[in-house]
């Protein structure tokens, strides 16, 4: 709402009654506005144009005043989506990309995520940009969709939703010796590294057959154990 103040322009005096009426004397006020007798001019515009009007305001003493206005109400095309995200796949720990663009009066986005098959959609904090990144997977975010939500003055748009699968990781563990060939009684170190998994910790059980020879912690993915033969 806008209040539209006339009041210097009456030409005659008043003593105490300071009641005023408004009202259009010329030209016409953008389609969707109104003016109220009280002078505020409120309203959704419903059509882009330049729009030229004299607003009048009389007092209870018949004093009047007026004064010409010119208002421009700029086009505005509602979203359309233009491009719409595909569905990504990626390992644990690695990272997806999704983009989604939009035509119309230049809208703004928000990037939405569904952990129930797209029966519920929640805004992602701070994803207001045409691509969102995702990093550092969890095996929790497989099956999640993302959409983007387009807005602006005149309407919204929402994208397709797209999926992620978040793939599981498959570690591999490789054993070496420090010696293909040793003398009974002579130390031997056992080296296993693990490679495949995401910062691998804990301990590696090295056996021979069915009996266990001791462990090792993992540090950098790998893990050794020093016995006498």
């Amino acid at each position: 709402a806008r209040k539209i103040s006339l009041r210097r322009d009456l030409h005659c005096a008043f003593e105490r009654d300071f009641s005023f009426h408004d009202e259009v004397s010329s030209g016409t006020l953008p389609s969707g506005l109104t003016l109220s007798a009280s002078g505020v001019l409120s309203g959704t515009p419903t059509a882009a144009g330049s729009y030229n009007f004299t607003i009048k305001i009389t007092d209870v003493n018949l004093c009047v005043g007026s004064r010409a206005y010119s208002i421009t109400i700029a086009s505005c095309a509602p979203p359309t989506v233009t491009t719409q995200p595909t569905n990504q796949s990626a390992a644990v720990a690695g990272s997806a990309t999704f983009t989604a663009a939009a035509g119309g009066t230049p809208p703004t986005v928000q990037w939405q995520v569904s952990t129930d098959n797209g029966t519920n959609w929640t805004n992602l904090t701070g994803e207001t940009n045409a691509t969102l990144n995702l990093n550092n997977l969890a095996i929790t975010m497989n099956g999640n969709k993302y959409r983007a939500v387009f807005t602006n003055a005149c309407g919204t748009a929402t994208s397709d939703p797209a999926t992620l699968t978040v793939n599981k990781l498959t570690p591999t563990v490789a054993l070496n010796s420090s010696s293909s060939t040793v003398t009974y009684g002579q130390s031997v170190t056992l080296t296993a590294t693990v490679s495949g998994a995401v910062a691998a910790s804990g301990t590696v059980t090295f056996k021979n057959s069915a009996t266990t020879l001791g462990t090792g912690t993992l540090s950098s993915g790998q893990a050794t154990f020093s016995s006498a033969t």
